[in-house]
């Protein structure tokens, strides 16, 4: 990769996690005011829900990305399979779920939670037609493209939900157009590529079949791992609206994106670490490991630091963002803030498995790590409150850590490029 485009895709990637952020507050006092806190929670708790419908998306990106990536002269081929599968999924899910919330909100109502939760579902399914797009973008070298269009869940995303809650202040509205917001991203990348789509199925006629299966093979292969992902990162609203209600969940819910604050330096360095140690692996193998942990120190002095800041200015972030309506305790920013220590330190060495078999590796530690977040956050939440996510985060990033550390005995395998 040249510098211009390395360097706009690390722009484009802070960018991107920067407005997502800023989103992220600004909807807080409008869905508190509009819906109260309460409706706040069930706002967040109804999201998991489509967020892991996102996970059916990016299974989809993750598995066209890497069959384009591979598939030479086959690439349009590839490219028109993967769109029609998308958009068939798309269309399988969308219709049915949007008559079923409609029927469901004339039946139960506005602030029907489970009317809820089916428009936000059949609105986040919009995105699964634009997933093969976005990989179409990111082969292409346009990634920093595809980091944008992240940027759209805040810039078209806040202002719709802004415009819905004075236009129709109802829960089932906040959260179909909450899914609308998840869709965007790959909905704007299908725009940008439905150029490049048209002249794919304009040559159809003179383009070899691909063997049967090949989408659905690579597309379910992806699942398990994307969906665990987007549970350990997505329910954690959910997990607290359904054990200690939606008053905790608005809680957790203001906690946790004051404390996403203190893990702006990992998130946004993350790309560029991961660059450094490629390139490192490749002329210096041996500074690897040294590489690493000059880098682990630097993200633990930022990251202690940002934490404390963080800390410091909730009480007022808190009462400015919800009026002083929402008040969450210590003990969730604490734990958060420890999460985001954790989170800091073990960057590098998971930034540091790039290589196809850890890759792989680090794709199953992934699901493994995931699945004990979530039974960790089950039990926390039950036995100690809306702390419990936070508490599975932190035992989570631990199996993570621990399994990643394991794959440093195979040290040919984690020197390996491919």
């Amino acid at each position: 990769m040249n510098l211009p485009i390395w360097i706009s895709t690390l722009l484009s990637y802070g960018v991107a996690q920067f407005a997502i952020l800023l989103g992220a507050f600004i909807r807080i006092p409008f869905l508190t005011q509009s819906l109260g806190v309460d409706g706040y929670g069930l706002t967040l708790a109804v999201a998991g829900f489509g967020i892991l419908v996102l996970a059916l998306s990016d299974a989809l990106t993750q598995a066209a990305r890497a069959a384009l990536a591979e598939g030479g002269a086959q690439r349009a081929t590839i490219a028109r399979a993967y769109s029609r599968f998308g958009a068939r999924l798309s269309s399988a899910l969308v219709f049915p779920l949007a008559i079923a919330a409609a029927v469901l909100t004339a039946s139960m109502g506005v602030d029907s939670f489970v009317a809820s939760v089916v428009a936000c579902v059949a609105c986040a399914a919009l995105g699964i037609s634009g997933a093969t797009s976005k990989a179409l973008l990111e082969v292409s070298d346009r990634t920093a493209v595809s980091h944008l269009t992240q940027a759209s869940t805040s810039l078209v995303g806040v202002p719709l939900l802004l415009w819905a809650l004075v236009a129709s202040p109802s829960l089932v509205v906040a959260c179909a157009v909450t899914g609308i917001g998840l869709a965007l991203p790959y909905l704007f990348a299908w725009v940008l590529t439905a150029g490049v789509l048209r002249r794919v199925r304009q040559s159809e006629r003179h383009s070899a079949r691909l063997p049967k299966g090949f989408v659905w093979s690579r597309f379910s292969s992806m699942i398990a791992w994307t969906a665990a992902t987007a549970a350990s990162h997505g329910l954690d609203a959910t997990i607290v609206s359904a054990f200690s209600g939606p008053q905790s969940a608005a809680e957790y819910g203001l906690a946790s994106r004051i404390m996403a604050l203190s893990m702006i330096l990992s998130i946004g360095l993350s790309p560029l670490i991961s660059s450094r140690l490629s390139r490192v692996r490749a002329d210096h193998p041996d500074s690897l490991v040294p590489t690493m942990q000059k880098w682990a120190v630097f993200l633990l002095l930022g990251s202690i630091g940002l934490v404390l800041i963080a800390i410091a200015i909730s009480s007022s972030l808190q009462s400015l963002l919800s009026g002083g309506q929402i008040r969450p305790s210590w003990s969730i920013y604490a734990t958060l803030g420890l999460f985001a220590i954790l989170s800091a330190v073990t960057t590098p060495l998971l930034a540091a498995l790039t290589s196809t078999r850890l890759a792989r590796s680090r794709a199953r530690l992934s699901v493994v790590a995931a699945v004990v977040n979530l039974l960790v956050s089950v039990f926390s939440t039950m036995i100690l409150g809306p702390v419990g996510p936070a508490i599975g985060s932190v035992v989570g990033l631990l199996a993570l850590t621990i399994g990643a550390m394991a794959l440093l005995r195979d040290r040919d395998a984690f020197m390996r490029l491919d």
